[in-house]
Order: structure tokens, then sequence, then C-alpha cells
């Protein structure tokens, strides 16, 4: 099963449920995206889903920070 699948008990691959991610490859199960975070269409990864904002801690999303060099 590809990343954004499952292995069900009976060995099929069973896409994760909606808000649900895997990144890896023949998982048994799919998580949960923390806090702020939505899980992106592919069902692969969780992404912080208002636009100008980044992961800043686990689950949380905040402002971009701009460094001046």
């Amino acid at each position: 099963c590809p990343a954004g699948s499952y292995v069900t008990d009976a060995g099929a691959c069973e896409a994760c449920p909606a808000g649900t991610v895997t990144s890896v490859a023949n998982a048994t199960s799919c998580r949960s995206c923390p806090g702020d975070m939505e899980a992106n269409a592919e069902q692969t990864d969780c992404y912080c889903p208002v636009p100008g904002t980044q992961q800043v801690g686990i689950g949380t999303c905040g402002e971009l920070q701009h460094l001046d060099i």
C-alpha cells in the first residue's frame, strides 16, 4: 500500500479516512493531524491551511517569520 493508505486486517489497501495521514508505505493505521493542522490532498502529510502560516510547534500554526538579511 502506498503512503496515504493503510493495510486492512483482510490485507487490502484502503485510503486513509478523511483528515488522517500516513507518510509510509504499508502502514497498518493512519493518524489524525494535530491541533490546527489539516491533511493534504494525498493524505501523506499535515500542513497549516491558513495562507501565511507555518508550523511553529507540534500541531500549532503561526505567522511566517521573515528574516532580514
